[in-house]
């Protein structure tokens, strides 16, 4: 997949919205994203917060009701920057 080539995750739903362009340009296709969505526990991309292609080729999926936690190792990161 082209992420892991470039070194940087890639958004692919974001607020229950498939973003297509990122989508084609990582060679996925709809049905594809679909069954991790529901291997996660979600029913639909509409259930879905953020579905980012990470750069080790995985697909991290944040149902639309969790809570995001930023961890102190993120934090230092963006620190850093």
């Amino acid at each position: 997949m082209g992420t892991a080539d470039r070194g940087h995750a890639d958004r692919l739903v974001e607020d229950g919205e498939l973003i297509e362009p990122h989508l084609r340009r990582e060679g996925l296709e709809r049905p594809e994203l679909e069954m991790v969505v529901r291997e996660h526990g979600v029913e639909s991309l509409s259930g879905v917060r953020l579905a980012v292609l990470e750069t080790d080729g995985s697909i991290s999926i944040v149902p639309m009701g969790a809570r995001v936690v930023r961890t102190a190792k993120h934090i230092r990161q963006r620190r850093k920057r």
